[in-house]
């Protein structure tokens, strides 16, 4: 009898030690299964994590928008004789991919205050147009860009002959920028009233070729030319470049330069004139505003 209750009492003991060890291996499990997936939520969540890598005028830029326009921004760079694999290389690539999305997205802003709306997928180019329409019923809304609204030209002049004047005028002395302000009829010198800094093939060859002859400081001759549609002649002063590249490779050529431009003849679609205006303005208020962000540099560049 006593034999039996002995084993009873052994088994119930083995029972009760098998139920404990089970309940435990079962919380491991569960604690173990709950920490495998709060690391994988956290891991999901950092890889597809669209955070910002730039911003301007409060505008966030996303990685994955930047991300997706790196190849456009590879060729621009190759054509400026950057080299793949370089450091500078992979820097314009992530902040030219940048600009361009801030500037559609910074059009986009004005749509909205216009109270202009867009199906999904509505090409940039086509918001573009829509607001710089919107600008041009509206002179009001032209902003610092008023001087380009002028409907009525003068008779036409010797555009030539007045460049020459221009031209002997800041070679004797006159102050360069208070002639530029005055004559020039560049669109981009309200976005870059310091000057342009460009590298090889970026601008039109002659004022390139133009510029690469100067020394710092000195005048071109008239330099006729056609860019964007605008005829007439420039009349250029070498500078060092306003905007240098903080990690430029060494023995890069980089151009920096300000000039007057004086057209030829008053452009006949005048709308197209005042179009390309607001463009450059829009072009001036992103790189002049854009603030790049440290993970900028988290943006994947193919090589």
């Amino acid at each position: 009898m006593k034999v039996k209750k002995s084993k009873i009492a052994v088994k119930k003991t083995t029972q009760t030690t098998e139920a404990s060890i089970s309940k435990k291996t079962i919380l491991t499990c569960l604690a173990i299964a709950l920490v495998v997936a709060i690391i994988g939520t956290l891991a999901l969540i950092w890889h597809y994590a669209d955070f910002a890598v730039a911003r301007v005028n409060n505008i966030a830029i996303r990685h994955s928008e930047v991300a997706n326009r790196t190849n456009e921004s590879m060729s621009t760079a190759i054509g400026q004789g950057l080299l793949p694999g370089t450091e500078t290389f992979d820097r314009f690539v992530r902040e030219d991919a940048a600009r361009q999305v801030a500037r559609e997205k910074l059009f986009e802003s004005y749509a909205r205050q216009f109270n202009l709306s867009f199906p999904t997928g509505t090409p940039a180019h086509t918001i573009e147009m829509s607001v710089i329409n919107a600008i041009l019923a509206d002179p009001a809304a032209f902003g610092p860009y008023s001087n380009y609204m002028q409907t009525d030209f003068p008779e036409p002049r010797d555009w030539q002959a007045i460049s020459a004047d221009v031209l002997a005028r800041a070679r004797a002395g006159e102050d360069f920028d208070a002639l530029m302000w005055e004559y020039s009829q560049d669109p981009g010198l309200v976005g870059s009233p310091e000057g342009y800094t460009f590298f090889p093939g970026q601008f039109i060859p002659a004022f390139e070729e133009a510029t690469r002859n100067l020394e710092y400081g000195e005048i071109s001759d008239l330099v006729w030319a056609i860019h964007n549609g605008l005829e007439g002649y420039h009349i250029i002063k070498r500078i060092p470049p306003p905007n240098m590249p903080d990690d430029l490779e060494e023995g890069t050529e980089i151009f920096g330069a300000k000039h007057i431009l004086i057209q030829e003849d008053p452009p006949r679609d005048v709308d197209t004139y005042r179009a390309q205006a607001i463009l450059a303005g829009f072009a001036s208020k992103v790189d002049n505003g854009i603030q790049f962000l440290s993970r900028l540099d988290s943006v994947p560049v193919s090589n």
